[in-house]
C-alpha cells in the first residue's frame, strides 16, 4: 500500500483513538481519501475478517484467515519445497497452540489475545533481567563458544533430522551435532525426551543414533523421566555449583497443565488413571467503579510503553497481582498493573 498510505492511516487513527483498524479502513473509504486500487486492495483485506467475531475460537479464526488468502498456497508458490513443508509445519504447530490455549478456557479470540499479551509482558520483563539465555540454532552458533551448552530435543526425527535419515545429509547432520556440543567451555548438558507432544498427538522418541557415539567415559547418564520440578531444580543447582533450598514447591506451569498432564497419561493407559479432585480456583475480586486499587479506577485514562493510553475498562485482583482491562486504540488488552501508568 505504500508509505503515504501508511501515514494517512496512522493520522487517522490518531485522530479517533479509539475507533478499531477495520472502523478506521470504512472510514477512509467512506469519505474518498482511498480511491482506485487501493480502495479494493483494502476492501479486500477487510472481508479476510468478515466472518470472524472476537468470541469465536482462536484456532477456528485462524483457519478461516488462512482459507480466506490462500496463504498456504502462497508458500508452496513462493519457497523451495523443504522451506515450504517446514513453514507449513510450524502454521500447524501455532493451531495446536491455539487449541492448547482453548483447553485451558482461553476459548476466544479476545481471551487467546489476552493471555498473549500477559506472555509478552513477561518476556519483556525477564528480558531486562541482566542475566540471560541465548536461544540459537546450530548453524547460528558457529564460530561462537559459551561456558555452558544444552542441547535439547536429540531424538531420530529432530537431529538428525527424518528428511535426513533417507537422503545423503546425514553426514551433515552428524557434522551440526559436532558444531553444537564444541561450543561448550566448561559444561555441555544433551538431553533427549522419551515422549514428544506434537501436532495434537504423543508420539514415542527414539533417542538420537549420535548419542551412542559418544565416548561413554566422558559421560554421564541421568534418567530423569519422573522426577519433579524441585529434583530438577536442585540437579541444576547442583551442577552450576549453586546454593539452593532443599524443599522446593513444583513449578507454576506444572501446577496450570496438571489436568491436561492427567488427560495424557489417562489416554495413553486406556484407562481412566487419574482421578483427582478438582481443586479449588479463587476467583478474581473484581473492582466496582467508584473504588480505587493500586491507583486505577474504571474509565479513568492510562498509558503502556507499547500501547500508548487508553481507558480502564475493568480492574481484577486475584491472589498478589493486580489485571487491568484496559481499551486502547488497537483493541482492548488485558495487563498486568505494574506495566501501566496512571495519566
Amino acid at each position: 500500500m505504500g508509505d503515504k498510505f501508511e501515514e494517512l492511516f496512522y493520522d487517522a487513527w490518531k485522530q479517533e483513538n479509539f475507533l478499531t483498524f477495520q472502523q478506521v479502513a470504512q472510514k477512509l473509504i467512506a469519505n474518498g481519501s482511498i480511491t482506485g486500487n487501493k480502495k479494493k486492495e483494502v476492501e479486500k483485506f477487510l472481508d479476510s475478517f468478515k466472518d470472524i467475531q472476537p468470541s469465536d475460537k482462536p484456532s477456528i479464526a485462524i483457519e478461516k484467515i488462512i482459507h480466506h488468502t490462500a496463504y498456504l498456497t502462497y508458500i508452496k508458490n513462493s519457497h523451495d519445497a523443504d522451506d515450504a513443508e517446514t513453514r507449513i509445519q510450524n502454521i500447524k504447530e501455532l493451531i495446536e497452540a491455539m487449541r492448547h490455549f482453548e483447553s485451558q478456557e482461553a476459548n476466544t479470540i479476545t481471551l487467546f489475545l489476552d493471555e498473549v499479551a500477559l506472555l509478552q509482558e513477561k518476556l519483556q520483563k525477564s528480558d531486562d533481567q541482566e542475566h540471560k539465555i541465548w536461544l540459537m540454532t546450530l548453524h547460528a552458533a558457529k564460530g561462537l563458544e559459551f561456558d555452558i551448552v544444552i542441547l535439547s530435543g536429540l531424538e531420530e526425527g529432530i537431529l538428525p533430522t527424518s528428511r535426513s535419515l533417507y537422503d545423503e545429509n546425514l553426514e551433515e547432520e552428524r557434522r551440526l551435532f559436532y558444531v553444537g556440543i564444541t561450543r561448550a567451555k566448561e559444561r555441555l548438558l544433551l538431553s533427549h525426551a522419551k515422549f514428544r507432544y506434537t501436532y495434537g498427538q504423543m508420539v514415542d522418541q527414539l533417542p538420537s543414533q549420535f548419542l551412542d557415539e559418544l565416548p561413554s567415559k566422558h559421560i554421564q547418564n541421568e534418567d530423569c523421566s519422573y522426577w519433579q520440578g524441585s529434583q530438577f531444580r536442585q540437579y541444576f543447582a547442583d551442577w552450576l555449583n549453586l546454593k539452593h533450598e532443599t524443599v522446593i514447591a513444583a513449578p507454576a506451569s506444572y501446577k496450570r497443565n496438571k489436568k491436561m498432564f492427567q488427560e495424557i497419561i489417562a489416554k495413553r493407559l486406556g484407562k481412566d488413571f487419574v482421578k483427582a479432585a478438582p481443586e479449588k480456583v479463587e476467583k478474581p475480586k473484581t473492582i466496582t467503579p467508584e473504588k480505587i486499587v493500586n491507583g486505577f479506577k474504571i474509565n479513568h485514562p492510562v498509558t503502556h510503553a507499547k500501547y500508548g493510553t487508553g481507558l480502564v475498562q475493568k480492574v481484577e485482583q486475584k491472589n498478589c497481582d493486580t489485571f487491568v482491562t484496559v481499551k486502547f486504540k488497537d483493541g482492548i488488552k488485558k495487563i498486568m498493573s505494574q506495566f501501566l501508568e496512571t495519566a
